[in-house]
């Protein structure tokens, strides 16, 4: 009889942990014996000599950027920037990518500084210990292998970043003391053009703070920067059966930006949601009179953890043009059926000629907001919110990516 109530408590046990395996397999796929290293699908192939070095010959510098305090530039300051930075990208080869990474997390406001003005010490003792948003900014620098010639390309799928490519070597791509050599002069040109702009501070990263950076950003620790990733590992990534992606207990989505608004404007009155409808302690103001850049709502208008990504590849215009000529010639046989394909020819043709009258730089440009949280329906508040913001960007609109 006791054989028999053994035999039965062991085959519920069973039964109740292939139950619990099934539910875990439906919720969640686990990368276990289908998983992959990381280095296997990642690009990079080494950091050294203050570069990251990828397997097909794409480098990369980084720099940590020390930008002005929200609302303390006038217009004139703000529009001397912008025509920085316009000359600045002028001056890089086609094929070059510029990326900014902004890092935003919660943190709390402390101010150890004595003060014997009484309003000062009176605005300390008000802001102590109040949640606020912090930030932090870094450029990346990109000098591709020159195999694209600055050709535009219509996805992003075209950096080696984006491919899923398995790299049978581990060995760094040979040439790159050449080609950190051929990049001095543009490097020294585009470090100098930074540090020129009085509001800005630049500081280039050494090979320990390019490794940190990445772990950061690939481990989503923004909000806890490390000092040694060489010490640490990766979380875990997974994927369950609705496409929610996971990296360690973290839920991610990425929001990216499909349209701009209709007008297009470098300086606006900014205005954001109700910070309260999160449910957090960061007060942000709905409505600010001081003009800031249009990507506020999704920068410091959003108040909690979250990257935002603006990638610029520098492409040749004469190539740009040709390159649109020719869809644009190819369009010539659906036009006497298919009015719509007029009227992109007449965009095209009149994007062409304000290129070529104007002298403008084309390039490729993607934007993007990446959000994490532990609980799923906090995530989706958060991705609504991130909706909300870039409809205040005048009206543009985004994607919610999916897992792939």
């Amino acid at each position: 009889m006791i054989g028999i109530i053994l035999l039965l408590t062991a085959v519920i046990c069973l039964l109740s942990l292939l139950i619990a395996l099934i539910y875990v397999r439906q919720t969640e796929i686990r990368l276990t014996d289908k998983s992959v290293d990381l280095g296997d699908v990642l690009p990079i192939q080494t950091i050294t000599e203050d570069a990251i070095i990828n397997g097909n010959g794409d480098i990369t510098v980084g720099y940590r950027l020390f930008l002005p305090e929200v609302f303390t530039l006038s217009e004139n300051d703000a529009q001397y920037i912008h025509e920085r930075l316009e000359a600045l990208f002028k001056m890089l080869p086609a094929g070059t990518v510029v990326h900014q990474q902004a890092f935003y997390y919660k943190g709390e406001y402390h101010n150890t500084e004595y003060s014997t003005n009484a309003l000062v010490s009176e605005n300390n003792r008000h802001f102590e210990g109040k949640e606020i948003l912090n930030s932090y900014t870094n450029l990346y620098v990109t000098f591709t292998n020159g195999k694209r010639n600055g050709k535009i390309r219509k996805n992003a799928s075209g950096t080696s970043l984006m491919r899923k490519l398995h790299y049978p070597f581990k060995q760094p791509f040979k040439d790159y003391r050449e080609r950190l050599s051929e990049m001095e002069a543009f490097l020294l040109n585009f470090e100098n053009g930074l540090a020129s702009i009085q509001q800005f501070e630049i500081r280039k990263m050494n090979s320990q703070e390019l490794n940190n950076a990445i772990y950061d950003y690939i481990n989503l620790s923004y909000e806890t920067p490390t000092d040694d990733a060489t010490l640490k590992t990766v979380n875990p990534m997974a994927i369950n059966q609705n496409g929610d992606m996971k990296i360690g207990q973290q839920f991610v989505a990425m929001l990216s930006l499909t349209n701009e608004g209709e007008h297009l404007h470098e300086l606006v009155v900014p205005h954001t949601g109700k910070s309260k409808s999160y449910g957090g302690q960061i007060e942000v103001p709905d409505s600010i009179k001081s003009k800031c850049s249009m990507l506020y709502p999704v920068g410091l208008g959003l108040p909690f953890d979250h990257i935002v990504n603006v990638v610029i590849e520098i492409t040749d215009p004469d190539a740009t043009v040709t390159a649109i000529g020719a869809e644009k010639d190819a369009l010539n046989y659906i036009t006497n059926f298919y009015p719509p394909a007029s009227e992109k020819q007449r965009e095209q043709e009149a994007f062409c000629n304000e290129i070529t009258k104007f002298d403008y730089q084309t390039a490729y440009t993607a934007f993007n907001v990446i959000v994490n949280d532990t609980d799923k329906t906090t995530l989706m508040r958060k991705i609504a919110l991130v909706q909300q913001g870039y409809s205040f960007m005048n009206q543009s609109s985004c994607y919610v990516e999916n897992a792939e």
